[in-house]
């Protein structure tokens, strides 16, 4: 019973952002395709769901975890309970952010074929795919293939920025103040120059040839995805059972 309703308050919380989300993605589209027609200008759409969509499920990450888990404790529910709820609502909500966007990137794709002034495509098209693909490896466009290598290359990088942010939010509470003000401050050098350094290094330590084949197999590529968004589940599962999060009085 507490399983069910911890599980129902996540899935709800993360289901109305997601959808909210997906709601402003398509007024935002619409009003850009409309200005582009009126003025004569050009508007590119390629890829742009994929990445809105990432960084809104990392900035959820980090603001709900801390509220889910003072939630359940000041109802009795356990962090053990509480991260399996909120690992589940969010398989369902990347699910469905990542068919939603599939269907808009689609849908996109057609109404903007023969159109000078819109061009719009998937993040999996405009890398792998058909005519935009920058490394033309992909499934053909179109077929029921590509699709589902597109869905399931958004899923998992949506599910990992989702823990990405949850890791932060979940390792600031186990931080003493000095150190909590030196990571904030640090963060934007990680992300932009110690993070891309990084993964030059990995690059480099296993090979040219290997990194270019992972790069240009969607396959590869949401194994990759996966195993750092398990990672991060794990190393979030750790830190609930640390961060000293007490019942709201």
């Amino acid at each position: 019973m507490k399983l069910r309703s911890i599980l129902t308050y996540c899935f709800r919380d993360i289901m109305r952002a997601s959808l909210i989300f997906v709601g402003i993605y398509v007024l935002v589209i619409l009003l850009l395709a409309v200005l582009s027609l009126i003025t004569e200008g050009h508007t590119y759409l390629n890829g742009g769901y994929e990445i809105a969509a990432g960084i809104t499920m990392f900035v959820v990450g980090i603001c709900s975890v801390r509220e889910y888990l003072r939630l359940a404790i000041q109802n009795g529910v356990g962090r053990n309970t509480t991260f399996f709820a909120m690992i589940l609502s969010l398989i369902c909500a990347c699910a469905v952010l990542a068919v939603l966007g599939e269907l808009i990137s689609t849908l996109g794709e057609t109404l903007t074929e023969n159109n000078d002034r819109v061009s719009f495509s998937s993040l999996y098209a405009l890398i792998y795919s058909g005519l935009y693909g920058v490394m033309q490896v992909g499934a053909a466009p179109g077929t029921v293939l590509s699709h589902v290598q597109s869905i399931g290359l958004v899923f998992v990088t949506l599910a990992g920025l989702y823990l990405c942010g949850s890791f932060l939010s979940l390792l600031f509470y186990r931080l003493k103040k000095v150190f909590k003000v030196i990571l904030a401050i640090a963060l934007p050098f990680i992300i932009c120059w110690i993070i891309p350094v990084a993964l030059i290094r990995v690059g480099g330590a296993i090979g040219a040839e290997a990194t270019i084949s992972i790069l240009a197999s969607p396959g590869l590529m949401m194994l990759c995805m996966l195993a750092g968004a398990v990672v991060m589940a794990i190393l979030c599962w750790l830190l609930i059972f640390r961060a000293p999060i007490k019942a709201v009085k």
